[in-house]
């Protein structure tokens, strides 16, 4: 809870085509109302922000950073008087403590989405650099390829539930078996053949 409130503080005036606000904290403009929507820029401490419009079915914001138009979750806009009327239901009011609750719970929600996020862009940095851009692209996706090592497999599909080794006069071979009746074999770390259910 303490995360997602101190994630923005905001100076905010009337304006005639929006509130405007400034941010206290680094974070992302979205093209759509998503997290998973592709980021159209980043914004810095103390970048000038209109907020335009709340959608509620979504919870985001929509708002205008430099020339671009995009939204922000609610956590990168420390709820006041002007942004809690943008956020109220005309239908109904909401006593302080279920309004409060709300907020928590809101609050609670953004940091985890912000956790995650954190530690996939950490993830994605540490496999672009550890394989490259196109590798760590593949890997992201849960692919598998012939040629690929072993770490590639465990990073793209996880642990495997059994390997089966066996030693020859030509090097090493495992079997990796997965669920779903998915099977890699590597020969000498690297994979030969992939056997699943879909192969012909």
């Amino acid at each position: 809870m303490l995360l997602a409130a101190a994630l923005l503080t905001i100076f905010l005036q009337a304006g005639s085509e929006g509130i405007q606000a400034f941010t206290a904290q680094s974070g992302v403009l979205y093209k759509s109302a998503s997290f998973t929507a592709p980021v159209l820029r980043e914004f810095e401490v103390g970048d000038e922000i209109t907020v335009l419009r709340y959608d509620p079915q979504t919870d985001y914001f929509e708002v205008v950073i430099g020339e671009l138009r995009g939204f922000v979750t609610p956590g990168d806009i420390l709820t006041n008087s002007k942004i809690a009327q943008m956020r109220q239901k005309p239908e109904s009011v909401e006593s302080s403590d279920i309004a409060r609750e709300k907020y928590i719970e809101t609050a609670e929600r953004q940091a985890a989405e912000i956790k995650s996020k954190a530690a996939a862009r950490a993830r994605r940095t540490r496999l672009e650099k550890r394989f490259g851009v196109a590798v760590a692209a593949r890997i992201l996706r849960g692919e598998d390829w012939l040629g690929m090592s072993k770490e590639m497999a465990l990073e793209a599909l996880g642990k495997p539930s059994g390997i089966n080794r066996t030693l020859s006069a030509t090097g090493t071979h495992e079997q990796w078996v997965y669920p779903g009746s998915t099977y890699l074999y590597f020969t000498n770390s690297k994979l030969a053949v992939v056997q699943d259910s879909k192969t012909p």
